[in-house]
Parts: C-alpha cells; structure tokens; sequence
C-alpha cells in the first residue's frame, strides 16, 4: 500500500465529501489538495461565550423543606383574612374574562347573579336580566385554569434554575393554590359571601387531599425519589388543572342538595381514557348516560383524574326534557 493511503486513511470520512467537490479536477492537482489537508486547531472559546448547561443537567440542592402538616392545613385553609380575600379576588379579575364575575354585585353597571334554585348564572342591567349559559362560566373557569397551572409550572421551573429556594417555592406554590381555588369555589357558589359551616366541610374534603398530595411531591423532591428534569414543571401544573374539577365537583354536590336526581357525563374536547386497575373510564362512564345522582363519579375520579375535560350535566326527575350542565 502506498505510504500516502495511511495518512489518508484516519481522515477518510471526512475527505470522502472533497473528493465529490473535486470532481473535474486534473488528478494531480486534487491529490495535492487531498494530501495538505490538516484538522483544524482547537480554538480556546472565551469564558463568557460557554454555553451554560440546561436546568435537566444541572446539580439541584434540595434543601429540608418545612411542611404544613395535616392539622396545619385544616387551619390554613379554613381562615381567609381581609387582605387574602382581596388577594383571590385579584388573582380572578387578572385572568378570566369576566372579570367582575366573582363580585356578584360590586360593579354597579355589570351586577351579576346566581339563582341557586336553578344553579343558573345571570347578569342584571337595569331593567333586563339575561342567563348566562353555564359553558360560558366554565370557560372563563377553564382560562384561569389554564393561567394558575402556567403560574404553577413557573414556580417549579423557578426552583430547578435555582432562583426560589425548595422552601420559597413550596410557600408560594400553597399560597396560590389556596387564594385559586378559593377564588373557583366562589364562581361555583355564586356568591362571595362568607362560607358557612356546610360549605367549609365541603371545601375541606375537596381540596385538602390536592395539598397532600403537594406535601407528596415536595417529600419526593427532599429523598431525591424524583429526577429532577423538566418533567417536573409539568408535574406542578396539575395543582392549577384541578381547578376545573373542583369547579364541577362543587356543583355536583350543590345540585344533590337543590334536589336535582339525575346527573350524566358528556365528553369533552379531549383524548379520553379507559378504566385502570382501580379507576374507571371518561368513555365507559359517559357510555352510562342518566344516573341517578348519587351514582355519578365526580370529576377527576376516572383513570384521568384532574386532566379530565369531562361535563357533568344534572336534570330533575320530574322534567327530563330540561336538564342544566353543572
């Protein structure tokens, strides 16, 4: 073998595309232009130029985080001061459309209402009162959804490029899910008044297991069970999804106590699931069609749980041809 073909060899890769380039050239002038080819030299890049890691490959501490335990939440949840009360109001009229919705009356030109017999909403301007169809409603639940589960995410993508603290970002992940949905609670309810006692037992039962399960991930967060990637924001997101269970779920109860018997689930614009070992499916379930009321799952109890898009729709026995969408 020629003692050229061993220099050529090692750099065969990436001579083979010149050798394309120089067809049509005089053979002895391209094997010249072959043989003086050379690597190009390493080039010191400045300090300033280096590309810093992404947050997945970064080292993340960790630190101890303080925990609200089971008792403290129960108290956390069941007092709002002035100032919170204002706070979640704010944190509604920020990202709905209907922005004086949770005021059920402070805006004079724009005062709207709720009849709790018909679980309808309306708006009242003067003299003429319109019905406002309850999809409206959720869609406006569906946005701030939408906008508490980005505000979620970011908070977790705060922690993992290191500017919130693991604590910082527990605190401030509790604080917005408690003024969030509160401020649901209240579009549910029709009103902004002061819960009474019936009312704070059903607040406690529907969001205190969201909570624990917050105080799950952070305890997955501090024993390193979890990677941290950006799977994570995605994770927290779900806290600001269940928005929109909590919405139905909310008024599914209510519709149990206004005596409405039968309630059926309608799909929504979404993939669906099927049943899992120990949960059913959105398909199955909306298969079922008119339940009687205390038959029918509530949101986020199918395979889907909060990620579920699904309606719940109630009617009274005695008029089957009219039925309302919870």
């Amino acid at each position: 073998m020629p003692s050229n073909a061993r220099i050529i060899h090692p750099l065969r890769n990436i001579v083979k595309g010149w050798k394309k380039a120089l067809v049509g050239v005089p053979a002895p002038l391209s094997r010249a232009i072959i043989q003086n080819m050379s690597l190009p030299q390493p080039v010191n890049i400045p300090q300033s130029l280096k590309i810093t890691p992404p947050p997945s490959r970064r080292i993340v501490q960790i630190g101890r985080i303080q925990k609200l335990t089971d008792l403290d939440l129960q108290k956390y949840l069941s007092d709002f001061s002035m100032e919170e009360t204002r706070q979640y109001r704010e944190l509604w009229k920020s990202n709905a459309a209907r922005r004086e919705l949770i005021g059920f009356g402070s805006d004079a030109g724009r005062k709207y209402g709720f009849d709790p017999e018909s679980m309808t909403y309306f708006i009242d301007r003067g003299n003429v009162q319109k019905e406002i169809p309850t999809h409206a409603i959720k869609l406006d639940v569906n946005r701030f959804a939408i906008a508490m589960q980005n505000q979620q995410r970011a908070l977790m993508a705060g922690m993992i490029a290191g500017r919130l603290t693991s604590q910082e970002w527990y605190d401030e992940s509790i604080r917005l899910m408690k003024l969030s949905y509160r401020a649901t609670a209240d579009v549910a309810r029709g009103t902004n008044r002061d819960m009474n006692d019936e009312e704070k037992k059903r607040w406690l039962i529907l969001i205190l297991l969201l909570f624990t399960l917050l105080n799950g991930l952070a305890e997955n967060l501090e024993n390193g069970i979890l990677p941290i990637n950006g799977r994570l924001p995605i994770y927290a997101g779900l806290r600001g999804a269940a928005l929109r269970s909590l919405f139905e779920n909310w008024r599914l109860h209510e519709s149990k106590v206004r005596g409405f018997t039968e309630g059926r689930r309608f799909l929504g614009f979404a993939e669906h699931c099927h049943p899992s070992k120990d949960r059913p499916g959105c398909i199955e379930l909306a298969a079922l069609g008119w339940l009687p009321i205390e038959k029918v799952v509530p949101i986020g109890g199918a395979t889907c749980l909060d990620n579920c898009k699904c309606e719940i729709h109630i009617r009274k026995k005695d008029k089957p041809l009219l039925f309302w969408r919870v």
